[in-house]
């Protein structure tokens, strides 16, 4: 049987991950740098919220349809 919450902690570890990278990046580069930089990359952490947000309803689907 799939284990839907030890996939949902691995799509949240993934997102934390990547806000952390972000962070770190932002406080090591020239100002006039990031800005740029942060745009894409705040895209791209949108992206994947969505994605763990849009996973997250389909295992709580499955689970429901399991009761």
């Amino acid at each position: 049987m799939i284990n839907y919450s030890s996939i949902m902690e691995e799509t949240q570890a993934v997102v934390e991950k990547f806000e952390e990278q972000i962070e770190l990046y932002m406080d090591n580069e020239p100002e006039n740098e990031c800005s740029a930089k942060y745009d894409k990359w705040s895209e791209g952490l949108e992206k994947l919220e969505t994605m763990r947000d849009l996973f997250q309803h389909i295992v709580d689907e499955c689970e429901y349809n399991l009761k």
